[in-house]
């Protein structure tokens, strides 16, 4: 029996070890359909393990996508996802990292993404968000600090050194907030925006 999940409109389908969404991946999806890109170029959804995010993002304003995951298997999920809700006249799907420097530079980013967060070591770049849970946020900032305008709608957690992210925003002349968070008994997941433009 293939498992699947229905949230909000869209049903998504569990795979293997694609990380399934969570707390943490509603938490951004109901900002994503909510609210609308604030007219950047481009929507990106980096590390779309399901689609999730993608998916519902081009749901709920029609909007062309790009899925970017490190995990083959997570891009094979996403486009099945993507074909079952269809939507996926508007999804594009890269096999890629992190790294930015891909999309031509003129272009405006809006970045949706529940990164790696937790502070561990020794894992998967899939799993892991290093050593102090930011790794991957770090490493999408400094590959977007050049550009003029771009977005990125994060997920992270009280157990995230989210110092060092503060002191790159701030030193880069970034807007940095917490538009939202979740509390549980031992942590909290927090919504985060980091933008230029």
């Amino acid at each position: 029996m293939v498992e699947a999940m229905e949230i909000g409109d869209i049903l998504i389908r569990l795979c293997g070890d694609v990380y399934p969404p969570a707390e943490d991946s509603i938490l951004l999806f109901d900002w994503v359909t909510r609210y609308s890109n604030p007219g950047l170029d481009l929507d990106i959804d980096l590390g779309s393990g399901t689609g999730i995010i993608g998916i519902g993002n081009a749901y709920s304003h029609s909007r062309y996508t790009i899925l970017i995951d490190i995990s083959w298997e997570a891009l094979q999920c996403s486009h099945f996802n993507s074909v079952s809700n269809n939507v996926d006249h508007l999804i594009d799907l890269i096999l890629w990292n992190e790294d930015m420097s891909i999309f031509r530079h003129d272009l405006s980013l809006n970045i949706l993404m529940n990164p790696p967060y937790l502070p561990v070591c020794n894992e998967s770049s899939q799993w892991s968000g290093g050593g102090t849970g930011s790794d991957v946020i770090i490493g999408m900032l400094h590959s977007l600090i050049r550009r003029s305008r771009f977005r990125i709608l994060f997920i992270y957690s009280s157990y995230t050194d989210i110092d060092e992210v503060k002191r790159i925003s701030d030193s880069n002349r970034l807007y940095f907030d917490v538009i939202d968070e979740i509390h549980f008994p031992m942590e909290k997941i927090f919504l985060g925006l980091i933008c230029r433009g």
